[in-house]
């Protein structure tokens, strides 16, 4: 087995990264695994390793392997081109454009027919499906047609709770060409792949790729070669065919909606059209023992909400011979993929691994630069000079009127004056920010004798903001060092 490893990273980062892809390697779980990490600071990091074929070839980033259920993330972008275009409402049934659906039993008397959106977002009722679903991508629209007609088995309301369908957005692709008369394949190629220059990506393996991988599965003899099947009615919940390279450039137009200095492709599908698919639609509660954070469904994507990193934004593909996982950073830029050949290889396991060091890296180097409008600035300048000495023109000036109304003034300044005394004297030499966690809201400490005066204001949202929020709290410590 051979492995190429390439990147412009320091050399800290790069073996922590490195370690972790060799561990992943040193598992097999899979013949071949190729990784992109782009690191916002540091460059792109590339490590193929294994056999990508059967006769010893590594993997590089121009590699073509199965995406699988990434190309989900693909089918949701042509919905919204589609909506955006005016073509396809999301909140109505998806029988009023796919009238096969319209033969569906619904759970009982008061449910609600499916909607566009309800597929999107994993909400449809439909139940899980995806050994089945798997195995379906090459049925026939005739086919496909006949089996909806037969109806489904719901197992939950529509529109009510997450439940991971591919039969939905097999769905969503088949509406796609009923309504504009195309097929699922030419819209994505069209609307998709060839604007933002993916000639690496296709349904069928990609002619411009260096090489592509053979999909294996482990048996008792050991790794067994499978035949993928072509492009039909399923292709729109896994059929692409991409490579680390395309699907990091496809991660990084999906994240660059966040930022207006790295955003690109507006004229394919708007940032405000890319930042839907990028939020919590769909909420997926978490099972027993699960860290603390908030996952849920958007469109075609998973956003969690990691309580030290922010927002993540992923997806997986498991398929029979391969597995794939995206995932990005937006606030940092930071962009991972992982692509392997072997059946449900769950490759995402150390891609999220190498993403999380990359958006760590660039949190704690980012930390506290949240910057608050220059009003708030000037406003924490008032607090500071009203708690030197009360001046009723700075009140009049920098309050908003419900701040009086909430507390009295009066009342304000004698809990001032008791919190004065329990702290001793204020030194406004060495104020320190503790936090602002937008640009309307700034909390800062003050050091005293016996302790610290925390302070914290919440603008209002009018042109010119004024403060709609004072607290003032004592905290215990040490004030040595608090600049």
């Amino acid at each position: 087995m051979s492995n190429r490893v390439t990147a412009t990273a320091p050399a800290d980062f790069l073996g922590t990264v490195h370690e972790i892809f060799i561990r992943r390697h040193g598992a097999h779980l899979a013949p071949a695994s190729m990784f992109i990490v782009d690191d916002p600071d540091c460059g792109r990091i590339t490590a193929g390793f294994g056999d990508l074929d059967g006769r010893g070839t590594s993997p590089g980033p121009d590699t073509a392997f199965r995406i699988a259920s990434c190309t989900k993330s693909f089918t949701a972008a042509l919905i919204l081109i589609l909506r955006d275009a005016g073509l396809v409402e999301l909140d109505r049934p998806a029988a009023d454009y796919l009238p096969a659906l319209r033969t569906w039993a619904l759970p009982c008397s008061i449910s609600t027919h499916p909607t566009v959106r309800m597929f999107l977002t994993m909400s449809s009722g439909l139940g899980t499906d995806n050994e089945w679903a798997d195995r379906q991508e090459s049925m026939s629209v005739e086919d496909f047609e006949v089996l909806l007609s037969g109806g489904v088995q719901f197992v939950s309301e529509p529109g009510t709770a997450y439940e991971y369908s591919n039969l939905g957005y097999a769905i969503l692709g088949r509406i796609a060409e009923q309504i504009t008369g195309s097929s699922y394949v030419d819209l994505v190629r069209n609307r998709l792949l060839t604007p933002l220059g993916m000639d690496r990506t296709d349904f069928v393996v990609p002619v411009r790729a260096t090489d592509s991988a053979t999909g294996f599965v482990r048996r008792p003899g050991g790794w067994t070669a499978l035949v993928q099947p072509s492009p039909g009615a399923f292709s729109a919940i896994g059929g692409l065919y991409s490579t680390a390279s395309d699907l990091a450039l496809w991660a990084h137009w999906l994240c660059s909606a966040f930022d207006p200095d790295r955003n690109h492709g507006e004229k394919i599908l708007s940032s405000a059209s890319r930042r839907e698919m990028q939020q919590m639609h769909r909420h997926i509660p978490m099972t027993d023992g699960a860290p603390c954070t908030s996952l849920g469904y958007g469109f075609g994507l998973y956003v969690n909400h990691d309580p030290e990193l922010g927002m993540l934004i992923s997806h997986s593909g498991g398929y029979p011979g391969f597995s794939s996982h995206m995932r990005w950073h937006p606030s940092s830029g930071a962009v991972a993929v992982g692509l392997e050949n072997a059946t449900y290889a769950k490759v995402q396991a150390p891609t999220a691994q190498a993403l999380a060091l990359a958006a760590k890296r660039a949190t704690t180097a980012t930390a506290g630069e949240t910057m608050p409008w220059p009003r708030t600035l000037a406003a924490r300048s008032a607090v500071d000079s009203l708690l030197q000495a009360w001046d009723e023109q700075l009140v009049q000036e920098w309050f908003a009127d419900n701040v009086a109304a909430d507390i009295p003034w009066n009342q304000r300044r004698s809990e001032l004056d008791t919190l004065k005394q329990r702290l001793g004297t204020l030194n406004f030499d060495d104020i320190r920010i503790d936090s602002a966690a937008t640009p309307a809201q700034l909390t800062w400490l003050i050091p005293a004798d016996s302790g610290f005066l925390r302070c914290s204001i919440l603008m209002h949202p009018l042109a010119r903001p004024l403060i709609q929020r004072l607290d003032l709290e004592f905290e215990a410590g040490s004030p040595t060092g608090c600049a």
